[in-house]
């Protein structure tokens, strides 16, 4: 799967940080020589959320590491 993200760090009225990405996922095989068959494990309603919410905890636990090897006194958390 081929994934396009954007980070944007914007602040609200009351300049309280707003930092988020958005990712743009697209369903098709990579191969070497561009985009193959699209894929439906993210079809199936009663496994996708499983891949959804594996995938944002080991991006949250790189992200918390990285930040505990670098020094930096801050950690990303997801209730969802």
């Amino acid at each position: 799967m081929a994934c396009d993200i954007n980070i944007h760090d914007e602040n609200d009225e009351t300049e309280t940080a707003n930092i988020h990405c958005h990712l743009m996922m697209i369903t098709r095989v990579v191969e070497d020589d561009g985009l193959g068959a699209k894929t439906r494990f993210l079809d199936n309603k009663n496994t996708s959320k499983e891949y959804v919410s594996n995938w944002r905890n080991e991006w949250k636990q790189m992200v918390n590491s990285q930040f505990a090897y670098e020094g930096i006194d801050d950690s990303i958390c997801m209730d969802s």
